[in-house]
C-alpha cells in the first residue's frame, strides 16, 4: 500500500472529510501522524523479535552504522561509537531495522498488508487524541498490538 493511499484509508476511517492546512490537519500533519505510527509499529514488532524486522550487513572496523540500525539480533562483539561500527573481525551481522520516515506521497508502507488495519487504527487514535477526543473506549476495545504502538506515540 502507497502512503497516499495509506493517508486516504485514515482520513476516511477517521470520518473526518476534510482534513487542510487551515484547521491544522493537512497532509504535512497527516503524514507526522503515519510516520509516527511506522515507528511505533516498528519498535513493537521489534519488541517480539519479529523476523520481518531482520536485516543483514557485512560490518567491517570502523563502518558508519546503517541508517535503518535499531539493534543487533543475537551477541556479538561489536562497539558502536559516534554512529561507527568496531567489530573485533569483519563478520557478517544480523540487526534489527527500523523504516525510515516516509516522505514521497508514493513510498510503499514498509509492513505487511496484515498489519495495516492496527496501523490504521492506531493513527484514527492518535487523530482522535490530537482533537481532544475520548479514546478510553476505543483503547480497551482494542488488543494489545494497537495499545502498545499508542503508548510509544504518546
Amino acid at each position: 500500500m502507497t502512503f497516499e493511499d495509506f493517508m486516504t484509508r485514515v482520513r476516511e476511517k477517521a470520518a473526518i472529510v476534510e482534513l487542510t492546512e487551515g484547521d491544522g490537519m493537512g497532509d504535512n500533519e497527516l503524514k507526522r501522524i503515519v510516520n509516527d505510527v511506522i515507528h511505533a509499529m516498528a519498535i513493537q514488532l521489534i519488541n517480539q523479535k519479529d523476523p520481518d524486522m531482520i536485516k543483514e550487513v557485512m560490518v567491517t572496523y570502523s563502518m558508519d552504522k546503517p541508517s535503518d540500525w535499531h539493534s543487533t539480533v543475537g551477541t556479538y562483539i561489536i562497539e558502536e561509537r559516534d554512529g561507527k561500527l568496531y567489530p573485533r573481525t569483519a563478520e557478517w551481522v544480523r540487526y534489527y531495522s527500523l523504516p525510515t520516515e516516509l516522505v514521497a506521497m508514493d513510498s510503499v508502507i514498509p509492513f505487511k498488508d496484515y498489519l495495516i488495519p492496527t496501523m490504521l487504527t492506531v493513527a484514527t487514535i492518535l487523530i482522535m487524541i490530537r482533537n481532544h477526543i475520548d479514546v478510553t473506549q476505543h483503547l480497551q476495545a482494542a488488543g494489545t498490538l494497537v495499545k502498545g504502538v499508542v503508548e510509544q506515540v504518546v
